[in-house]
């Protein structure tokens, strides 16, 4: 399906972490980007459609290419009171526009697939809950294989008094061994060995998730026989993604189903089982994990893993008129890593801008991605919004946007 802009354009609905109530237009992704205020990317705000809410799926209407002029927003811009918001259906059968939420494995695609459903589905029932008592506890151990790994790799000492639990936990398979009060009690006492914590702090050149300190500090809880998973604990839980996922949206009568997708190596040959049935891409990037290696290739980041793919879709001749989503995940993790640490030019030695200021290396990266897609194409929109995935505030704003785009420019009111 084609979008009726009548030129390309990349639009940058965030800056800095803020949500502005629509996407903005940016200059097209062959030209020098030059720096502008808020209050003139505010200016390149598109129209958007807010109509009543209908019960039943609108019909897609035929494309006619308009350009639409700019609003000015107001000085201090706050949401409408009646501005439409997209809600949930559990309906996976009706007709409905498709969108592929696609990425690099670790991309925190599936995370913003979890936000979506406890915010507009409901939330998630206890038994779903329970199914990821498991997995929290195969992440706790895997981890501290990792940091175990790291510091032999290191040559550094975990204190002798540990050389059993070390060896112990070191051979277990961490998803499918009893977590028993015992095993618990080790890991705690391991988590607080300074060769331990040293190794976390370098959690970056592995493959450890960076929230993990999450768990370890609630372990006690976690090894409860009656725990149940609370909401930050499942959005927190790290699934490799296997098969196809997908979340239905209403607004304005309109149906939109968003496939959330595998990211690893494997399961990337899934997607062309919904390339077909979608009109447009939701692609997500991990930026906080620029300088992080791949689960499956340690010496390939997986920022250029993400290029890579990046480069791939948007090349694809089924989505060559088709809006792409690009979704600068985990920002707040990536703003405090470039404000603390010098890695980002360790890792892009070319950058020659403020090599400790968020905002001028998010753009850095985005001006990397929109150049993977070129040539530009004349019907393609690339519109970037920046959130934390485990931020609900901005992932429900973030969709809905995304929804009453797809809205206003596929379907009849």
């Amino acid at each position: 399906m084609g979008c009726s802009a009548s030129k390309p354009y990349q639009g940058d609905a965030t800056r800095g972490g803020a949500l502005p109530a629509s996407p903005q237009l940016a200059q097209p992704p062959q030209a020098q980007p030059q720096s502008q205020s808020p209050q003139q990317q505010q200016q390149l705000a598109p129209q958007t459609v807010e109509t009543a809410p209908a019960e039943q799926p609108a019909q897609p209407k035929e494309e006619q290419p308009v350009e639409q002029p700019p609003q000015q927003p107001p000085a201090e811009e706050k949401p409408a009171e009646s501005a439409p918001l997209a809600r949930g259906v559990k309906d996976d059968e009706t007709e409905a526009f498709g969108l592929l939420l696609c990425g690099a494995g670790e991309s925190g695609k599936t995370t913003f697939t979890r936000q979506l459903k406890l915010k507009f589905l409901g939330g998630i029932q206890k038994e779903d809950r329970l199914s990821f008592v498991q997995t929290i506890r195969g992440n706790m151990v895997e981890s501290m294989q990792q940091l175990i790994f790291w510091v032999e790799r290191h040559d550094k000492e975990i204190s002798s008094e540990f050389d059993e639990d070390v060896a112990h936990i070191s051979e277990l398979n961490a998803f499918d061994c009893e977590f028993s009060p015992e095993l618990a009690d080790k890991l705690k006492q391991l988590w607080q060995d300074a060769a331990i914590q040293e190794a976390f702090e370098h959690k970056d050149e592995t493959i450890i998730p960076d929230h993990m300190d999450y768990f370890f500090e609630k372990i006690d809880e976690l090894v409860e026989d009656d725990y149940v998973p609370s909401d930050d604990d499942v959005l927190r839980a790290r699934i490799r993604s296997i098969g196809i996922d997908s979340v239905t949206l209403l607004l304005e009568g309109a149906l939109i189903r968003i496939y959330d997708v595998g990211g690893q190596k494997n399961e990337r040959s899934k997607w062309d089982k919904v390339m077909n049935e979608v009109g447009g891409v939701i692609f997500c990037v991990s930026f906080a994990e620029y300088d992080k290696p791949c689960f499956e290739d340690t010496s390939l980041l997986r920022i250029n893993d993400a290029l890579e793919i990046f480069k791939e879709v948007t090349h694809r001749e089924n989505f060559k008129e088709d809006p792409f989503f690009l979704i600068c995940n985990k920002f707040d993790t990536f703003s405090e890593k470039v404000r603390t640490t010098d890695s980002f030019t360790k890792v892009f030695p070319d950058y020659t801008g403020d090599a400790h200021d968020p905002e001028a290396c998010r753009q850095y990266l985005v001006d990397k991605f929109i150049e993977a897609s070129n040539p530009p194409l004349p019907d393609r929109p690339i519109i970037v919004y920046t959130q934390s995935a485990l931020d609900s505030s901005q992932v429900v704003s973030n969709a809905n946007e995304i929804c009453k785009y797809i809205c206003s420019n596929f379907f009849e009111e």
